[in-house]
């Protein structure tokens, strides 16, 4: 019976690395991403207005316009917006840049109504470097409110204006303005992020980024590039594959707001097939994510961790390249120094990930100094953190070796999957029953082996109330569950005055007492020397 499940346990694993069924554990990990980005939609401005009006020279009609115009005044300013004489043309568009640069209720709406969206756009490419740069910024303004704002500015032929401003543009300010509105738009939806994209607004930005020297540019275009690559579905990889270069650079500038942006870009290309992973790792990228990680700042280490998580969940070889750069070291002294809910989740969902990779990435989270960590928050942690250990430690029991699991269950890890027993979420519940199954016949084949007089895993679930939560799992209303703790019982309890407890009663208060001495959570039941297994 074991052979037979072994058997369909590596199935599933060549079908897909991670955890313990394939479509599952792939629906887990798209669930998983869906709940980090709405987390985080709060935290990261999906468009940002331009309300910056930096010390310039500013006359009182500039003034007023900016604070108090009426009605008639913006009736005044679309009219000059649409001069020929270009000083007036320039004042017009300065002023109603500043109208839509207030605070507080900039008039978007308005300035729609009266028609000057396509104004704008034809005016970033009349040739006057200080018109283009008002008119980008006041398109960049109306394109941050709502998307039906965002739609007017789009289907007024701006996109295609913004790149060629990005591209051809003499001063960067005017390459940046040119680059926030696109962010703007495609930061919208992924639709208005594909059109943008089909636009050709990548390269320009790559290059862009490769050598400019200007700090607000490099902010700005590197926020940009993370919207182009973000969303779900995500941007085919051709069309976003030449941001990696860039991002390299990027990620080397000691500028907290651009390695916050560059690493969450990261975190949206890596989120999806093996393929974009490896672009990733291909890049050169995963060093310095790791490195990252251990910044001290959470708007860096945050989406650095995502992002190193999703390299995890690729194949055995981008896994490895994670965790030969040291990135099981750095998520330990990132949970021994949080206490954040979701920060300590994603470390576990991203260990978890390793767990489910070869016998040898296991080993390396079993001798990482992480076990006592995660069998305190198995044990303590809030049940979602609980939920996401569960998956690390029945990850490395469904794959690690016979030595492996005897580690966990020595490491005190028996007694938390017992405990999780009475946890309500169905899926918990078999995720331990599925682990105990194993430990279990590992109990089992040493009992064969050394002539033990019991299994030593049997008896421990009988002392420490194990046994009693199968039983009851017997009228459990989930029949999966309802079976699986049926199987257990008759294949590891049935007829317990022999297998168990010994041929009688004495014996086997003699043999459980023995066990308790020998077989105690937290010290060694096995002798790692005695095999060549060390921990």
């Amino acid at each position: 019976m074991y052979a037979a499940a072994r058997s369909r346990q590596d199935e599933r694993r060549r079908g897909f690395k991670k955890g313990l069924d394939a479509r599952e554990s792939r629906n887990r990990r798209v669930e998983e991403n869906a709940k980090i980005r709405k987390n985080k939609r709060e935290e990261l401005a999906l468009k940002r207005r331009n309300i910056n009006v930096q010390a310039e020279a500013a006359t009182p009609e500039d003034a007023y316009f900016s604070s108090a115009a009426s009605d008639a005044d913006l009736t005044r300013l679309i009219q000059m917006v649409f001069e020929n004489d270009q000083d007036v043309c320039l004042q017009g568009t300065r002023s109603l840049r500043k109208m839509l640069s207030r605070a507080s209720a900039p008039p978007i709406d308005e300035v729609i109504d009266g028609n000057v969206v396509p104004r704008l756009v034809k005016l970033l490419g009349c040739g006057n470097d200080d018109i283009e740069f008002e008119s980008a910024w006041a398109l960049t303004n109306i394109a941050s409110g709502t998307s039906a704002h965002t739609k007017v500015v789009l289907t007024s032929g701006a996109v295609p204006a913004f790149v060629k401003m990005s591209k051809e543009a003499t001063r960067w300010e005017n390459k940046e303005q040119a680059t926030w509105a696109l962010g703007n738009i495609a930061g919208d939806s992924c639709q208005a992020r594909d059109f943008v994209l089909s636009c050709g607004a990548m390269p320009p930005l790559v290059e862009n980024l490769k050598v400019s020297g200007d700090k607000s540019f490099l902010r700005n275009g590197t926020w940009t590039l993370s919207n182009l690559v973000r969303g779900k579905p995500a941007p085919e990889l051709e069309l976003i594959q030449g941001c990696l270069e860039p991002l390299y650079r990027l990620l080397h500038l000691e500028d907290d707001e651009i390695l916050g942006d560059a690493c969450w870009a990261i975190s949206y290309i890596t989120d999806g097939e093996d393929s974009r992973i490896d672009a990733v790792v291909q890049a050169g990228l995963v060093p310095r994510l790791v490195k990252l990680m251990r910044s001290g700042s959470n708007a860096i280490v945050t989406p650095a961790l995502r992002a190193v998580g999703n390299i995890v969940t690729g194949s055995a070889e981008q896994t490895q390249n994670a965790l030969d750069v040291g990135a099981l070291r750095a998520i330990r002294d990132i949970m021994e120094e949080v206490t954040e809910r979701n920060m300590l989740k994603e470390c576990c969902w991203a260990v978890s990930n390793v767990t489910a990779g070869t016998s040898e990435q296991i080993q390396a989270v079993l001798v990482s100094g992480l076990c006592p960590i995660l069998l305190d928050l198995m044990k303590e942690g809030e049940f979602e953190i609980r939920k996401e250990v569960t998956w690390t430690i029945t990850n490395a029991i469904s794959g690690g070796n016979d030595e492996q699991v005897k580690y966990l269950m020595k490491e005190g890890f028996l007694d938390a999957l017992t405990a999780l027993l009475a946890s309500h979420d169905v899926k918990v519940v078999t995720l331990c029953l599925e682990a105990l199954e194993r430990a279990l016949k590992i109990g089992d084949d040493i009992m064969t082996k050394t002539g033990a007089d019991g299994n030593a895993y049997a008896m421990a679930l009988e002392s420490n109330g194990g046994l009693d939560c199968l039983e009851d799992l017997q009228n459990h209303a989930n029949k999966k569950i309802h079976n699986m703790a049926n199987n257990l019982l008759d294949l590891y309890f049935e007829g317990e005055d022999e297998n168990l407890f010994g041929e009688n009663g004495n014996q086997g208060q003699q043999k459980t007492q023995q066990v308790q001495n020998t077989f105690s959570f937290g010290a060694p039941a096995f002798s790692a020397g005695s095999t060549g297994f060390a921990f």
